[in-house]
């Protein structure tokens, strides 16, 4: 549930899908982010994954050129909200950080984690 949480504040108003099966929520947001927020109640972690892909249509050389300062700004908004991020990766078309935070004391603190994901989608998202 504590996913769940993350993700409805990060996301504000918008739709967002609920999989109660594995404790998970996840949004596409307009602009071509993708976000998934998931419980791993085993490993006592919460693991926040945003994703992003170029439509095709994109402009190839203006998209490349700013997407890699764009993930690192991601990133660093992540690490604000209290997120380790373990992975970042980029190419010309795509973007893909995987940030974890640990379950201990996080009810405490969901507005700060809903905050570095809604300030690292931000960062990402291309209207």
């Amino acid at each position: 549930m504590i996913a769940e949480e993350i993700l409805a504040r990060a996301n504000g108003n918008a739709q967002y899908e609920w999989n109660e099966d594995v404790a998970e929520a996840r949004c596409s947001l307009p602009g071509g982010a993708r976000v998934k927020v998931a419980a791993n109640e085993t490993q006592r972690e919460v693991t926040a994954t945003i994703e992003w892909m170029g439509s095709g249509t994109d402009d190839r050389k203006n998209v490349g050129r700013y997407l890699g300062p764009r993930c690192d700004q991601a990133s660093a908004a992540l690490r604000r909200g209290g997120w380790v991020v373990a992975t970042q990766s980029v190419s010309t078309q795509t973007a893909h950080l995987v940030a974890t935070r640990s379950c201990i004391g996080l009810a405490q603190k969901v507005i700060q984690a809903s905050e570095g994901i809604r300030k690292a989608l931000e960062h990402v998202t291309f209207t």
